[in-house]
């Protein structure tokens, strides 16, 4: 391949890519100097990773691309360092009520993934920056121009496991809005009983518990009415109802609610040492006079203990706007990145070392307890060693850990994206383990401090 073809490949291969006029001179020039001492095959693949490699090292300024305002520096961003693993998905959407979901790209190894999707509103102005798509979550990015926002879906194991995904979704929320750190009035709680009302099933609407099987009591709105830091909400009704429990009534604007499957709630109670209760909730929302209410009751505070407790703020989220209803489905195949499994041996700290997998996102290890009643936690940092020299740490966290009777999993998520192949060993802690081209290990040693 002559310099210039070369020149105009990398050029076609890096559209999407900004690299300086010298980072493609210096990549030009290491192929030059490898020019008639490699094969014309191994060249082609020594391009190709010269590419990739090229094309990570500028992915992984997550900043630049952040910083500009299209969907797809936006997916970038959030891809950063793992783009060229993922898998780019084509013509798998669904339209509903006006509403497109689309698939766009996915990222994913033994161990679970990521799908991002772009939801666009054909017909409006349903979709903000603050808009939240079910079981995705909260908007990543939101284009106003196109009126396309993006999200990113979580899979498990469970989902991975399969080659063929099915994604479904039945609500689209147009803003969720944040109502921490709204501080209560609490000066206004008296020992006085305030009159309640009782509501019928069918008067209550459906709360994170799903719909009300039974009656609930209620206090009788706007007893000790009161304005909040915030244009969503109001205080309508707080204190203790006729039979002495405990309750919190607010009044939503216009267009507030609550978000399906969740709740607003309380900072917890601060109640003297000597009263510690069991604080268990019952959330009612229900309308009346064309307002919705949400009253929350803790029947465990009676007003037995009027004086000796006190809540200080409100917390969670709201939904501002109508919920957009409807079904979306979506089916496409799942590709997973390339992952080495490596056998382990040996016990360290209480645990029987048992095997690791490594991928290009992450790190999986497995360890059984050497006495189940002694079940010891390796909670260190893991550190990648590559075979060019480059040394990984990742912090433990403990939201990547797993555990059974027999022993505990523990996965480290990598800032971003490496050659599983480049891996020469790993160390837990300061233990180090060996790793030979063939996936087996070698043994383990301590190294005289942790990376």
């Amino acid at each position: 391949m002559a310099k210039r073809e070369i020149k105009e490949s990398l050029d076609r291969e890096l559209e999407a890519v900004r690299l300086s006029e010298e980072r493609k001179a210096a990549i030009l020039a290491a192929m030059e100097e490898e020019k008639g001492a490699v094969p014309v095959k191994e060249k082609k693949q020594m391009f190709r990773m010269v590419i990739l490699a090229a094309a990570m090292c500028v992915l992984l300024s997550a900043a630049a691309l952040a910083a500009s305002p299209s969907l797809r520096a936006a997916l970038s961003a959030a891809l950063a360092g793992f783009e060229p693993y993922s898998q780019e998905i084509q013509d798998v959407s669904d339209e509903d009520q006006g509403i497109e979901v689309r698939v766009v790209r996915t990222l994913a190894d033994e161990t679970g993934g990521t799908v991002y999707l772009e939801v666009t509103d054909q017909t409006g102005h349903r979709l903000t920056e603050k808009s939240m798509l079910e079981d995705a979550g909260m908007c990543l990015a939101y284009e106003k121009e196109s009126h396309t926002a993006l999200f990113a879906q979580k899979l498990d194991e469970r989902d991975v496991a399969s080659e063929q995904q099915t994604l479904t979704y039945s609500c689209l929320l147009p803003s969720v809005q944040s109502v921490d750190g709204i501080t209560l009035p609490w000066d206004l709680l008296t020992a006085e009983r305030l009159k309640t009302k009782t509501l019928t099933a069918e008067e209550c609407e459906p709360s994170d518990m799903g719909e009300p099987e039974e009656a609930n009591t209620v206090l009788e709105p706007e007893q000790t009415p009161a304005d909040l830091d915030t244009d969503l909400l109001r205080l309508s009704s707080m204190g203790f109802d006729e039979a002495g429990e405990f309750h919190l009534q607010l009044a939503f604007s216009e267009g507030v609610g609550i978000i399906p499957g969740t709740d607003l709630y309380t900072t917890c109670p601060e109640i003297s040492w000597q009263n510690m209760l069991s604080i268990n909730e019952r959330h009612t929302v229900f309308v009346q006079n064309g307002v919705r209410y949400f009253d929350l009751c803790m029947p465990a505070l009676t007003d037995q203990y009027f004086g000796s407790f006190s809540i200080k703020g409100l917390l969670g989220k709201i939904v501002v706007g109508t919920p957009v209803r409807g079904e979306w489905t979506l089916q496409f195949p799942l590709q997973k990145v390339p992952q080495r499994e490596i056998a382990l041996s040996g016990d360290l700290n209480g645990q029987i070392l048992k095997s690791v997998t490594i991928s290009a996102t992450r790190v999986r290890k497995y360890a059984a307890f050497a006495d189940s009643s002694q079940r010891t936690v390796l909670g260190y940092p893991l550190s990648v060693y590559l075979d060019d020299g480059t040394v990984m740490t990742i912090p433990y966290d403990s939201t990547g850990r797993s555990a059974d009777t027999d022993g505990e999993e523990i996965i480290w998520e990598f800032p971003y994206a490496i050659d599983p192949a480049q891996v020469e060993g790993i160390a837990i802690g300061a233990w180090y383990i060996p790793i030979h081209e063939d996936n087996t290990a070698g043994p383990g040693r301590w190294l005289n401090e942790a990376p």
